[in-house]
């Protein structure tokens, strides 16, 4: 990320511009390492965001309405008891680097005022918040670190900072091209190096550049980064927004997108693992089922014993009977235990106990199978939901038994899933099931039945219905079936077969699984999908 020591020494002009002066009203913390300070002075009143995520650490003003839900700890408690009701006095960057200092003059409970410091370390794996008093001594942090480290930052101990590496100020001109400018420099990171060389050799001088980064008020915000100038070495045109706003939005859009992808890989795992479970006992099924299917080979054992050596005295452990009809010699293994009508009645037990079987692993196939396309269309589900509907997923996860359902506080229950919307160039209106309980809400309670059903051929995929009771035009069929092939694990194939119908002919499937269904009739469309508008 891109809140490089360049970015931290402006920020903090701005921030001092601002917060100077101003009163602490309450500290809140809103995630183990995000802490909101709630300012305000005359004419002024806003909320300071401190965030010392490893990946992903600063600090901006911010008006957003943040979720205020974790309790208040030990180190919170200490933040209010020595920052609350004190006043802001100046805020600074230590070292050219990317550590804060904010001085906070404070009241004691003997009207006597003190001074103390608020250290905040933006730097990598090792941020942290620290509070200190006017002397240095540390009065408590964020995370410690004991003696055994090269520094120690303990309640009690003198705050020091960091081993400074051996780094120029970027206001220098002197430079060298050959070298990373993150090794020469303070305040580089590595998507500016680039924007930077890429300046520099179109002519640009280094102190120009240094220069418009430290005197701009705005963001530039890119897909995956941002800066305080444009990146011209990028062909994209970025996003552009003050610099607190710009930043603050940024990173909710970024922390939003992990959480993401955190519920979104927890749960795609579940999937995975139970996908290939599944596919891993239709294989061994499947050769169980082969090896039933020879269950007729014991019934004609035990007819030719019969038929024609039904007295026959047993000598060794097999014995060749002549098949008349056939006209061959049939060698047949027998169990010297047994005579052998003894032997040719376990044949026909074996015959019938591998009939009976042949059935209950024809059932179990069908069962594993409807398992396997379950879990295989959630994969898909998996990669488009948004954060609501992988919440809907954990929950129909949990109320099928696959993973631990949460005991929630809040008791409001979700009683509908509404599927996504699209239009048709026609005007139809046309929805879209993004995981297994949209669609069986869209399928089952939203379509009206003279509806027309649309889904992908032969592969998992999303439950579409066209809203319209009257014929529908090519281009409106054309258009409902891309939904269908895009939105299914097909979707980066080609020639895809595409199933539609009225919904009156959409049944749910025996197995009562979310999302599958059974077509009575139906007509077929093939499709090359595109991304849909």
């Amino acid at each position: 990320m891109s809140f490089d020591g360049l970015m931290v020494r402006r920020i903090t002009q701005l921030l001092d511009n601002k917060i100077n002066g101003c009163y602490i009203n309450r500290i809140f913390q809103i995630s183990n390492n995000d802490f909101i300070f709630s300012l305000y002075k005359k004419d002024f009143k806003d909320k300071l965001v401190i965030s010392i995520n490893n990946n992903a650490s600063y600090l901006s003003l911010s008006s957003y309405q943040y979720n205020i839900h974790l309790d208040a700890n030990h180190f919170l408690n200490v933040l209010r008891h020595h920052l609350e009701g004190g006043i802001i006095l100046s805020i600074y960057q230590l070292s050219l680097d990317r550590i804060v200092s904010i001085k906070i003059s404070k009241e004691d409970e003997l009207g006597v005022k003190e001074i103390k410091h608020l250290h905040i370390e933006l730097t990598g794996k090792m941020t942290n918040l620290i509070v200190t008093k006017e002397d240095e001594t540390i009065i408590d942090c964020l995370h410690r670190l004991g003696p055994i480290t090269n520094r120690t930052i303990m309640p009690g101990a003198i705050y020091h900072l960091p081993p400074a590496p051996n780094l120029k100020d970027p206001l220098s001109e002197e430079y060298n091209l050959n070298t990373d400018l993150q090794g020469q420099f303070f305040g580089f990171s590595k998507n500016l190096e680039k924007e930077v060389r890429y300046r520099l050799n179109e002519g640009e001088a280094l102190n120009d550049i240094v220069k418009e980064i430290l005197s701009s008020d705005k963001v530039y915000i890119y897909p995956s980064d941002y800066h305080l100038i444009p990146f011209k070495h990028l062909s994209k045109d970025p996003l552009i927004k003050d610099w607190d706003k710009g930043i603050t939005d940024f990173y909710l859009d970024y922390q939003t997108t992990i959480r993401k992808q955190e519920a979104s890989k927890e749960l795609l795992n579940i999937a995975k693992k139970e996908s290939k479970k599944y596919l891993t006992k239709i294989g061994r099924l499947e050769d169980e089922l082969t090896k039933a299917s020879d269950s007729d080979t014991y019934r004609y054992y035990g007819d030719l014993i019969y038929a024609y050596a039904p007295n026959l005295a047993i000598k060794d452990k097999e014995i060749v009977i002549k098949d008349e009809e056939k006209g061959k010699d049939v060698l047949i293994s027998l169990d010297e235990r047994y005579s052998l009508k003894d032997n040719a009645q376990k044949f026909y037990k074996k015959y019938q106990k591998l009939r009976n079987s042949k059935n209950i692993l024809e059932e179990q196939i069908e069962i594993a199978k409807n398992e396997y396309e379950y879990f295989e269309l959630l994969k898909v589900q998996i990669q488009d939901a948004n954060k609501e509907e992988l919440e809907q997923i954990k929950q129909e996860l949990a109320s099928l038994g696959y993973i631990k359902a949460q005991i929630r506080s809040n008791k409001k229950k979700v009683t509908k899933y509404l599927p996504h919307t699209y239009t048709s160039p026609s005007g139809i209106q046309i929805s879209v099931g993004m995981n297994n309980l949209q669609n069986d809400y869209l399928t089952h309670t939203i379509a009206k039945y003279n509806e027309y059903f649309f889904h992908v051929k032969d592969y998992p995929g999303s439950h579409v219905v066209v809203h319209s009771t009257g014929p529908l035009s090519e281009e409106t069929i054309r258009y409902a079936a891309n939904l269908a092939a895009y939105f299914s694990k097909a979707r980066l194939s080609s020639t895809i077969p595409v199933n539609y119908t009225l919904v009156k002919n959409v049944k749910k499937h025996p197995s009562n699984k979310p999302g599958l269904v059974l077509l009575k009739t139906y007509k077929t469309i093939y499709i090359d999908p595109i991304e849909p508008k």
